[in-house]
């Protein structure tokens, strides 16, 4: 899109002046691409590709169940919505500054918070997230409109409890590695494989993690204004997919997810908790993982004093099969003994002989 934008700029001041086209002849067109990456990735270069690939994802588990708020149905449709949240600029600032201080990229620093998130809503160390890659590896593709990205998998293991600063070293080189061997097409991955089918979920992973940071071009050139517009739907490509892109408000977060699978207060939710982990690796990244908050002030009183408050009376002094017998006997005194309705003696012996059972329970048999 930029690069489309960048040319309809170009092209409509030298038109409406009555001048040639300004942009240079293309060294090369899409099918000429199309044709080296076919040539390309064949023979033993292929083997090797899908080698590293296996190697890399052998032992994976092709399902991550996320927490649903509706069953799954049989067959997944693209039903989407999407739900947004921001982060100011100080602290984008900060995340800035502790992604140079681990030799590591934005991107790679988002993708570790958003792994610890997923890792508090699973319970899953062994975690794998598609991310989109633009595929231009050639200067020649710079100026190319087509095609060009991929899909790739980053799989990390995020077992032992470490620190968030080993984390993001883990999520570095893991990073790198898939970054090294981006040619092969994930369809092809999919199909070498051969993970078992399943038409309510997407293949091999369902979760995405993308940063957008591709120049989008001037929107706006003399006697002309480009305005994008939305096409009005709203698509699940995975069942969630988190978004980042640097603006001038800060850090835009989007949040695209399932509309069959998940409500619109459980986005806003996990949303509010990966903010609150990425705030909490800025105070202290050397602290464990398991220590980082999640939950806001609110969240955390409604768990532990709400949902906690279970405390209840009951009177001491008795066993345990005694309340037991005295409740029933207050709920069927037709069925109990008079002697347990009266005096309510301890009956250990009585309540061990299986002749008395059915008093107990009157359908035993």
């Amino acid at each position: 899109m930029g690069v489309l934008v960048n040319e309809i700029g170009a092209l409509y001041p030298a038109f409406l002046a009555g001048q040639p086209s300004p942009l240079p002849e293309l060294p090369i067109q899409y099918p000429d691409f199309a044709l080296w990456q076919r040539r390309r990735l064949s023979g033993a270069r292929l083997e090797a590709e899908l080698d590293w690939w296996r190697s890399r994802l052998a032992g994976m588990s092709p399902v991550l169940e996320l927490p649903a708020d509706h069953p799954r149905q049989a067959v997944r449709s693209t039903r989407g919505a999407g739900r947004t949240f921001l982060i100011d600029p100080a602290a984008l600032s900060e995340l800035q500054a502790l992604s140079r201080r681990h030799e590591a990229t934005l991107f790679m620093t988002l993708l570790a918070g958003f792994f610890v998130v997923l890792q508090r809503y699973t319970g899953e160390d062994d975690l794998a997230v598609a991310t989109p890659i633009a595929g231009r590896i050639r200067a020649e593709l710079g100026p190319l409109i087509g095609f060009f990205v991929n899909t790739l998998v980053l799989r990390t293991d995020l077992g032992g409890n470490p620190s968030f600063s080993d984390l993001l070293t883990r999520v570095r080189e893991t990073t790198l590695s898939s970054y090294s061997h981006q040619e092969l097409p994930f369809e092809r991955l999919v199909e070498e494989l051969a993970p078992e089918r399943d038409l309510s979920r997407p293949p091999l992973v369902q979760v995405m993690f993308t940063m957008e940071n591709t120049p989008k071009g001037a929107l706006e050139h003399p006697g002309i204004k480009i305005i994008p517009e939305g096409t009005g739907l709203a698509v699940a490509q995975f069942e969630l997919t988190c978004t980042f892109r640097e603006i001038e408000e800060g850090l835009f977060g989007m949040l695209d997810y399932s509309r069959e699978l998940f409500e619109a207060p459980t986005m806003v939710r996990l949303g509010g908790h990966l903010e609150r982990l990425l705030s909490g690796v800025l105070a202290e990244p050397q602290r464990p993982l398991a220590e980082i908050p999640l939950l806001a002030p609110g969240e955390r009183h409604q768990l532990m004093a709400e949902w906690n408050d279970t405390a209840v009376g009951y009177p001491r002094g008795h066993t345990l099969h005694e309340l037991v017998a005295a409740a029933q006997a207050d709920r069927r005194p037709a069925r109990w003994p008079r002697w347990t309705r009266t005096s309510r003696p301890p009956i250990a012996s009585w309540w061990t002989a299986p002749a008395n059972w059915p008093a107990i329970w009157p359908g035993w048999a």
